[in-house]
């Protein structure tokens, strides 16, 4: 015949990292002596002991043991109901085991840590974080990801709004920042930014970061150009003396037969010397000087434009006014960012200057296409603007890729004066 076994109370509240006890009742009845061991089966096992851990019984009679739970503050106990079992094994026949079933409920509670990685990035046109959150409570959490920059100078992307994450796990969303605006020349600039995460349950958490912008044009830019203006002053002024120099011995040549002749009574060089006419040079140097201002001479010019634009299909623009009146463009030089694909068209005022082109025609990344003759003219206000869609997409992070950029240089003539 197997004992009776009965716990105090079939269900037990239990404090996460806490202790809880409940007692087990066991009765004999068989007609002999008979001593019984526990054994605590279940989930909950290893964090459970019966004191004491063995007792005897008489016939007809009963004993009482604790069954003490003492679990860790750990995401390995998971929230809520978790039932038990505590087995009765008798000395005498164990066979006859009989188990009390019961079920201990453990409190959630929240423990989340977060970091971002790398805290700091650098770069012209931007830098890539990833947000690691650590869930170590009991229970899963969903956690809201805000980007935010105080200053509003980042473009700031996040590849997820949310992370659900499980106890004991870790979850990760990439951040993508990119400066709203370039820094042509200059210093380093810090731009600070924060992400805030909510979760369901228990405390935010803020984490800070920094994009340090490096301008697109170093530091030493000027110096270098002071250097080169110093530079092609001096290469003019050892021009101007080897000029001046051979000038000098032509005029020289021409003196010396004169003053030779004289002294022998001979004038006839002397005679060439005063009706001679300037050096060849000289006349070819002079009409150079005359035909300066006269009309009909032109002058080269350039006209820059360089758009970018998110992937996705969003639009990219710049628009650049011509400065000078009749001018003429007879040849575009464009260049595109290397991997991406988008499509692009260059106008001016309204009328398409090129076809729309792909990314991907452009060899190399630069190709220089005629516009035939005698070339597209265009006057003083009127605007010339490049348009680029970007449809690019990253395998590995479809939301956070690069941006497009298609530089545009026109090239042509205009009068002057």
């Amino acid at each position: 015949m197997s004992p009776s076994a009965a716990l105090e109370t079939s269900g037990t509240t239990l404090e996460a990292g806490g202790a809880a006890s409940v007692s087990l009742t066991v009765r004999n009845d068989r007609d002999v002596v008979d001593e019984y061991r526990f054994r605590v089966v279940g989930r909950l096992d290893r964090w459970a002991t019966v004191e004491p851990g063995k007792v005897s019984v008489y016939p007809g009679d009963s004993a009482t043991v604790t069954v003490l739970f003492r679990p860790p503050r750990s995401w390995e106990v998971p929230a809520g109901n978790t039932p038990y079992g505590v087995q009765v094994l008798p000395a005498q026949h164990p066979q006859d085991s009989v188990v009390a079933e019961g079920v201990l409920d453990v409190q959630p509670f929240w423990e989340t840590s977060a970091e971002l990685v790398p805290r700091t990035s650098e770069g012209r046109g931007g830098g890539k974080h990833r947000v690691a959150v650590d869930n170590r409570g009991n229970i899963p959490i969903t956690v809201q990801l805000v980007a935010k920059d105080p200053e509003d100078r980042l473009h700031m992307v996040l590849g997820a709004p949310a992370l659900t994450v499980q106890p004991g796990a870790v979850q990760s969303a990439d951040l993508r920042v990119r400066p709203r605006h370039r820094i042509w020349r200059g210093t380093q600039t810090a731009h600070p930014f924060t992400v805030e995460l909510r979760p369901d349950g228990g405390p935010g958490t803020m984490l800070t970061g920094t994009h340090r912008q490096d301008p697109l044009l170093p530091g030493w830019t000027p110096k270098i150009v002071k250097w080169l203006i110093v530079l092609g002053v001096v290469a003019l002024l050892v021009l101007g003396v080897v000029i001046a120099t051979g000038v000098l011995q032509n005029l020289v040549a021409r003196v010396v037969p004169c003053v030779q002749g004289a002294v022998v009574g001979r004038f006839e060089a002397c005679q060439r010397l005063v009706g001679a006419d300037p050096p060849q040079e000289q006349d070819g140097a002079g009409q150079d000087q005359g035909g300066g201002g006269e009309d009909g001479e032109l002058e080269e010019i350039a006209l820059e434009l360089t758009a970018d634009a998110e992937p996705g299909g969003e639009l990219g623009q710049d628009v650049r006014e011509v400065e000078q009146d009749g001018a003429v463009f007879t040849s575009v030089v464009l260049r595109t960012s290397s991997g991406d694909e988008g499509v692009f068209l260059l106008s001016i005022s309204g009328t398409p200057i090129t076809q729309q082109l792909s990314m991907s025609q452009i060899q190399d990344g630069e190709q220089e296409f005629s516009l035939g003759q005698p070339g597209i003219p265009a006057n003083a206000g009127q605007e010339v603007q490049l348009d680029l869609r970007c449809d690019s997409a990253d395998d590995e992070l479809l939301s956070l890729t690069d941006s497009c950029e298609v530089t545009a240089e026109l090239q042509g003539v205009v009068p002057q004066g």
